[in-house]
This record gives structure tokens, C-alpha cells and sequence, in this order.
């Protein structure tokens, strides 16, 4: 995360420029647009080592905007038939996947030729970084995955990963870095803008917390630990879920407690985190934003597992520990400069789209003024 902090506190320092242009006219702005361009552009930057300018010149026609949103938004046809068709027919009609492969193929292509252009460049991006692993050995010793001390199994081997596994890998967390980082924002704004109180409970910590030696950045360390900042998106990550449910398929028999409920090896089981995130046995008064549940003198209250909005365990989401990370140098950034309020424009409540998978709304629209 080190290496690519710095990329994304610029690409941070352009969405502060960009919300000015707003502040000054007296415009609101819709936070899927303007995150989703920020979105955009430290995908671009961290991953790929591309100055894309999309915040500052936004492009109408920008096709890898485009592509993008057309990689986690799929259309609500194709996620249908994903859920309810047999695999036999899904192939039959060429719908293997939620995301379209002419989409598919864009990505793999411009991963590909970053892959490709990583000798003899200067880049330190993502892409870099999982190559550059990639040529030093990985040991896979049952003791080494155990975290052990102990001396290594004499069945050690080096592993390497394949060019098709290392584009997998760079495309899965496209996937999950791209729309959840934009989208959140543009509901942390939003719910600061109807709480002005905790905002400015915000506000007071950012401006409290050491900075670098340009002023306005803060330590990467400094950042990751700063008590109210992680409580606002924790909660933000609660109460507006990217996604209603995640799917997981049982590796092998197991039966749920004392239920007489045994999952068999193969199903696929559904686990309706959004469901979960509101429901008055887990949180109190579930539909008010309230960060105070996510502090450190009252987090150990919250259930185990009853919050899990990047999934758990070995298969939770490949890019979450990024996406909070972009998420918290964002809501630095602009906290710090500016003050979000409600305007006519603001819709209370969210107008929710209509799909079965992913929770999105209409329009995210907030007022902004200057400090």
C-alpha cells in the first residue's frame, strides 16, 4: 500500500481541485459522477501507471469510464440469467459471465500490455508490484501457510504464477477497486452533509492529525488509525452496502449448529449481508447512520460476522484494504477544504435503482461550499 499511497494522495488532491469548481458556482454535484471519475483515475494511476486526467478534463466519450462501469455494473438480464439458468444453458447462450467479453477482453488487453511493459520502465504501480513478486519464489510449505517457525516441510516447493493467473489476479482487483470506491464516497458525502454534527466531529479529527511535510498530507500510518475516520466509513459500508448478497459454494458437507441444517458439498449458499446490516438484532436503530457503533469503545458490542460488507474469510474481496485506504485519503482531502450541506436537489430519502444484486441509487446529490 506504501508504494502507491503517494499516486493516490495526488489523485486525492485533484478531486479536492475538481469539488471547487462546484463550491464556486453554488452547484450541487452528484457523487457517483464526480467520485466515479476519481475512481477512474486511481485505478488508472495505482494500477496501471496511467496519468489519465479524468477529474480535472473528464472526457464524455472516455471508453475505459465506460468499460469500467459496464465490469461491475452488468445488465440486471444477465445477472438474472447468471442466478436462475442451469450452467448448460448459460453456455448455450453465451452468458458465462455477468460482465460482458468484449468488457472482459478490454481489460485483458490493457492488463496484458502493462504486464508486458514492466522491463525496463519506471513505473511503481500494482501491476509492477504483482509482476515483481511474481519472479521471487513463494513457499507453500504447510508450515510457512500455518505462520510456524518451526523448519520447513521437506515437500517445499517454489511456485510461480502463470501470465493468465497473474492477469486474473490484476483484473479481480479492478473489479473491486473501481465502483467501490466511488460510489461509497458519494454515500459518506451524502450522510455527512444530512449530519452536520458528525461531520464536524470529521472534520475536527482530520484537522487535528499530524501532516507531511507539504502541509496537507497525512501519513499513511496515521491515516489508517485515526479512530472517527474509520468509524464514518465503517458505517458508511453499513448502512449503504454495495451489494444485497454475496454467494459462496460449500467445499464439503457442514452442518449449521444445532440446526439439523447440513449444507452439502457444491451448493451454493446465499449470505444477504444488506439483510443483515439492518436488522434490529444486530445494530441498534439500523437505519440511522451512527458511527459511534464502529468506535473502539464500542465496536467489540457489534456480533461477529453480523458485518461484512467485503465478504470474510479466505474469499472476502482481493482489494478491500485498498478501497479503504482511497476512500479515507478522499474524505481527508475534501474535509478538510470544504463543507457538504443539503440542498434542494438532495433526495431524502435515496432513490433506489431497481436490481437484484448490487444496491445503487438513482442520484447521490449534495451541496458544497468552501471553508
Amino acid at each position: 500500500m506504501l508504494r502507491i499511497y503517494g499516486k493516490v494522495v495526488e489523485c486525492g488532491a485533484e478531486l479536492a481541485q475538481a469539488l471547487g469548481a462546484y463550491a464556486d458556482a453554488g452547484r450541487p454535484f452528484d457523487g457517483r459522477r464526480v467520485y466515479g471519475n476519481y475512481g477512474v483515475d486511481v485505478v488508472m494511476r495505482s494500477e496501471f501507471g496511467l496519468e489519465s486526467g479524468e477529474q480535472l478534463r473528464p472526457l464524455p466519450d472516455d471508453t475505459f469510464r465506460r468499460m469500467a462501469q459496464d465490469n461491475v455494473r452488468p445488465k440486471a438480464a444477465r445477472l438474472l440469467a447468471i442466478l436462475l439458468l442451469p450452467k448448460w444453458l448459460r453456455r448455450a447462450l453465451g452468458v458465462a459471465h455477468p460482465t460482458r467479453d468484449t468488457t472482459i477482453d478490454f481489460f485483458f488487453r490493457m492488463i496484458r500490455r502493462a504486464i508486458r511493459d514492466v522491463d525496463g520502465g519506471s513505473r511503481d504501480d500494482y501491476i509492477v508490484a504483482l509482476v515483481t513478486a511474481n519472479r521471487s519464489p513463494i513457499d507453500t510449505s504447510p508450515d510457512t501457510r500455518r505462520g510456524d517457525d518451526s523448519e520447513q516441510s521437506p515437500k517445499t516447493r517454489d511456485l510461480y504464477l502463470t501470465d493468465d493467473e497473474l492477469m486474473s489476479n490484476a483484473y479481480v482487483f479492478l473489479s473491486g477497486a473501481y465502483d467501490t470506491t466511488g460510489t461509497p464516497l458519494s454515500y459518506a458525502t451524502y450522510e455527512l452533509a444530512l449530519n452536520p454534527d458528525i461531520q464536524q466531529r470529521l472534520y475536527d479529527e482530520v484537522m487535528g492529525a499530524p501532516v507531511g511535510d507539504d502541509g496537507h498530507t497525512i501519513p499513511y500510518d496515521t491515516l489508517m488509525e485515526m479512530p472517527f475516520l474509520e468509524a464514518v466509513v465503517s458505517e458508511t459500508f453499513r448502512r449503504h452496502g454495495f451489494n444485497y448478497r454475496i454467494d459462496r459454494r460449500a467445499d464439503r458437507d457442514y452442518t449449521l449448529g444445532d440446526t439439523g441444517i447440513t449444507v452439502k458439498k457444491g451448493q451454493r449458499v446465499q449470505v444477504p449481508i444488506h439483510a443483515m446490516h439492518h436488522m434490529a438484532e444486530y445494530y441498534k436503530d439500523p437505519y440511522v447512520f451512527d458511527p459511534d457503533r464502529f468506535m473502539p469503545d464500542q465496536r467489540h458490542l457489534l456480533q461477529r460476522n453480523a458485518y461484512m460488507p467485503f465478504g470474510a474469510g479466505p474469499r472476502v474481496c482481493i482489494a478491500y484494504r485498498f478501497v479503504i485506504m482511497v476512500i479515507k485519503v478522499a474524505l481527508t482531502m475534501v474535509i478538510r477544504q470544504y463543507k457538504f450541506v443539503r440542498s434542494p436537489d438532495t433526495d431524502v430519502p435515496l432513490r433506489i435503482v431497481s436490481n437484484p444484486v448490487l444496491y445503487l441509487a438513482d442520484r447521490v446529490v449534495v451541496g458544497v461550499e468552501r471553508r
